[in-house]
């Protein structure tokens, strides 16, 4: 790769993978993990973990699915972003019973999720239509007291507002309102727009579904509480 100066290290690899990822090139990122090996350079999970997460971008789960496999045959572990990597590749092409086998294997192998996998786990078996499932990670999640403000503001919003909307839906009122203390007041946020286009819409389903009452109040609540 580089007659002179230092080689590059596993930093430089996993810079390099990262944005032949991004930029689409996939095929030119497996040639150049592959190429490591011949020179010497070890791969770590950061690096295995990218090129799962480009693969499912790509569309090629099923060479995600090989290469997540190959992680315990060269001495690693896969890390809690890896298996948040590959269950929001397998929700993707909805194959959640292969997610339900990953969360398995992540109790067994101790890795504890974090709440950025409660949130690919719960808003992948909504979109399934799995409601039950959602719910009782959702449960699971509430009783870890892992709560939406350790991520950025715009990931809360767009997150505790899809729930809250598909919990109405659902007619779970009783859950919907538990949410409320994971939500701060976001209109004047970046994503103040966000929130607005959701309240709306939870107004719209609230009445559909012959709850417009509640869904005003659960709305002007969230849109008007104060810190």
């Amino acid at each position: 790769m580089q007659t002179f100066g230092p080689s590059p290290n596993e930093v430089t690899y996993g810079t390099m993978l990262d944005g032949l990822c991004k930029n689409g090139k996939i095929e030119e990122a497996i040639e150049l993990f592959e190429s490591m090996e011949g020179i010497g350079a070890l791969a770590n999970i950061e690096m295995y973990t990218i090129l799962i997460h480009g693969l499912c971008r790509a569309d090629q789960l099923e060479d995600a699915r090989k290469m997540f496999h190959e992680i315990p045959e060269k001495g690693l572990v896969p890390n809690v972003v890896t298996y948040n990597t590959m269950m929001s590749g397998l929700f993707h092409r909805k194959m959640s019973l292969k997610v339900d086998k990953l969360i398995i294997e992540m109790e067994e192998k101790c890795c504890l999720p974090t709440a950025r996998t409660y949130d690919t786990i719960i808003k992948g078996f909504f979109k399934g239509k799995e409601t039950e499932k959602a719910l009782q990670f959702l449960r699971k999640m509430l009783a870890r007291n892992l709560n939406l403000y350790q991520w950025p503001d715009y990931m809360c919003d767009t997150y505790a507002w899809t729930l809250k909307v598909g919990l109405v839906v659902l007619f779970y009122i009783s859950t919907c309102i538990h949410l409320k203390s994971f939500l701060h007041n976001r209109t004047q946020t970046t994503c103040g727009k966000i929130v607005l286009k959701n309240c709306m819409k939870l107004t719209y389903l609230m009445k559909r579904w012959g709850r417009y009452y509640l869904g005003r109040v659960l709305v002007l609540e969230e849109c008007y509480r104060g810190e």
